[in-house]
């Protein structure tokens, strides 16, 4: 009986469409394929590339052109920095951005960070208005937050 060869074992977990190559087999929690490969558990898309582009430098993680987590079609993937995964997930809309009121954290708007630029008062004054902390104040008036206004 012939054992099979790793890239066939690989071979037989995905489903090639008309464009992605979507892994069939294990994912985890995040969607990303996993394939077991020299006694551990690896994601699929770095197997991928391995097999199909060539060595992926160290330091460098495997991103998606095509915004597919369970995707190894390697035409769609690419290596770059952790930089570079988190400069596409904002231009391509998949994490919110997280200026301003935007930010899930934010007490103030726009509007207010504005008016307490232009606030002329002390700065215990106008944080006690706006329920916020003096120091946030400080960072407002020095730009130093809310830069993006």
């Amino acid at each position: 009986m012939r054992t099979k060869t790793f890239k066939q074992r690989f071979e037989e977990r995905f489903m090639v469409t008309p464009g992605c190559w979507i892994w069939t087999a294990g994912k985890n929690n995040d969607g990303y394929g996993l394939i077991w490969r020299d006694d551990k558990i690896v994601r699929a898309n770095r197997v991928s590339y391995e097999l199909y582009v060539g060595p992926i430098p160290d330091g460098l993680i495997i991103r998606h052109k095509c915004d597919n987590r369970s995707c190894v079609n390697p035409s769609h993937l690419l290596t770059g920095a952790h930089a570079d995964n988190m400069r596409d997930a904002v231009d391509r809309h998949r994490m919110a951005s997280q200026k301003g009121a935007d930010n899930g954290q934010s007490k103030l708007t726009e509007a207010q960070v504005l008016a307490i630029r232009s606030d002329t008062r002390s700065q215990v004054k106008i944080s006690a208005d706006y329920g916020v902390n003096q120091s946030l104040i400080w960072f407002i008036k020095r730009r130093k937050n809310w830069t993006h206004i």
